[in-house]
């Protein structure tokens, strides 16, 4: 799964490049193709119109001009990461990142754009993590989603579904989710 995050936060670091400067990479040798004319060419001979390039990526959950910084902090520590608890917390950090939130205002949360569900279903999901009680960083980092979440306002359904739940039923909840998956 770590794996396949990071392919897609390279995605997303390119896409948004190219969707934003221009600056894209040839596909065919990986230089950096030349954008005139609303046509991208490369010094190897693929070319393609910006329509076509476009649609490649368009209704993908790739373009957000506030990811780069966020995904890169991924790719970073994912790719320093020796161990498996050192390649979980890269995903769990990824993961509860939103849109925004280094300008002090989040908005949509990250995964949905790793994760393939609907925006409320993953913010579900989040909510829902299990998080290891003696864990104390994974603690803050859901503390800090929670923040983020509320802050953004727009979750405050999915929020109210979950925050005044007594503990044993949140427990419950997140076993009849593990069973259901078995």
């Amino acid at each position: 799964m770590g794996y396949a995050f990071l392919a897609r936060a390279d995605s997303l670091v390119q896409t948004n490049r190219a969707h934003y400067d221009p600056v894209v990479k040839c596909p065919v040798c990986g230089a950096t193709a030349s954008y005139v004319n609303r046509i991208l060419r490369c010094d190897c001979g693929w070319s393609l119109s910006w329509r076509e390039y476009h649609a490649t990526y368009q209704k993908k959950q790739l373009i957000g001009e506030n990811i780069p910084p966020l995904v890169e902090v991924y790719i970073r520590e994912f790719g320093a990461a020796r161990d498996y608890y050192a390649k979980m917390r890269a995903i769990d950090n990824l993961l509860h990142r939103f849109h925004w939130e280094l300008q002090n205002a989040p908005t949509r949360p990250l995964a949905v754009n790793f994760i393939d569900l609907r925006l409320w279903d993953v913010v579900r999901f989040l909510i829902t993590l299990a998080y290891p009680p003696d864990d104390p960083e994974a603690r803050r980092q859901y503390e800090t989603w929670l923040a983020n979440a509320r802050k953004s306002g727009w979750y405050e359904n999915e929020l109210a579904e979950f925050e005044n739940l007594p503990e044993a039923t949140f427990e419950s909840l997140l076993a009849e989710k593990d069973n259901a998956g078995s």
